[in-house]
């Protein structure tokens, strides 16, 4: 993996409670949710999840995105802790004095040793 500076900030998160949307012109079902209040200027390309292009996988992958962030102890509202490179992109999610991180590159529950992300800079906001 290629190192490069990454930045950890906090924002709060909003749109957990939302339910999935289909997209006519992509044909896909998105779960779409934001950060406010951040200690950064921005986050990009997280605004959405792609959940499957059928109602009843979407509902599948739907329920288990949830859960993930349920097991994470992240809720609708919740402050969070967000890892993000250079350009905003965000790479983890964690909540406020947690000890697993949501990779947002897999979906996966990790610790934060086990994220994968190496770095050569990290700024903290």
């Amino acid at each position: 993996m290629e190192s490069k500076r990454i930045s950890i900030g906090t924002a709060r998160i909003e749109g957990l409670t939302y339910e999935p949307h289909y997209d006519e012109a992509q044909h896909h079902f998105y779960w779409k949710f934001s950060f406010h209040d951040s200690s950064m200027l921005f986050y990009q390309d997280i605004s959405f999840i792609c959940i499957g292009d059928d109602r009843d996988a979407a509902k599948g992958h739907f329920a288990i995105v949830c859960e993930l962030f349920r097991t994470a102890n992240i809720y609708e509202g919740d402050k969070v802790a967000v890892i993000s490179d250079d350009n905003g992109k965000v790479l983890a999610i964690a909540g406020i004095g947690e000890e697993k991180w949501i990779d947002v590159r897999d979906y996966r529950l990790k610790l934060f040793k086990n994220l994968d992300i190496q770095y050569d800079s990290l700024r903290v906001f």
